[in-house]
């Protein structure tokens, strides 16, 4: 049975992949731009945006595991493979901007230099990088 937490979790593993393939052809690119450049800078952030929104999926996926849907009891783990669950519908944009929200309101009241407010720093910038993807993917639907 299929529960909010295995679809979350497929989400969450289907937007890493996604996200490492994209990190792989930005590197790419940018390797072979003269360091300095705009373009570089630029794309240079963007993988940096990047890698911060796969250490947040790959902390959200080890939440996920550790949480009481997946114990792992005498018969042995009670979740399915990733690959056996069914894909999530996509998130619209008013979703992610509602996270987005909220994730920045936890930011502003968590003291700066900790290792909790570096956790949420990432959390904003991945769910800002999950905006935009979605916003391109609505624009380039309408075209």
């Amino acid at each position: 049975m299929t529960n909010d937490a295995d679809l979350e979790l497929r989400a969450v593993s289907d937007r890493f992949l996604a996200n490492l393939d994209r990190l792989y052809e930005l590197e790419n690119l940018k390797r072979a731009l003269p360091t300095g450049t705009k373009r570089f800078i630029e794309l240079a952030a963007e993988v940096r945006t990047l890698t911060q929104a796969v250490l947040t999926a790959s902390a959200r996926q080890e939440a996920l595991a550790s949480s009481a849907e997946y114990t792992v009891g005498a018969d042995g783990p009670s979740g399915a493979p990733i690959d056996d669950l069914p894909r999530s519908s996509v998130r619209r944009r008013h979703e992610i901007l509602t996270d987005w929200r909220a994730a920045e309101r936890r930011l502003a009241q968590t003291a700066p230099g900790t290792a909790e407010y570096a956790r949420q720093s990432r959390e904003v910038e991945a769910l800002r990088y999950e905006y935009r993807v979605a916003e391109a993917r609505d624009r380039e639907q309408s075209d």
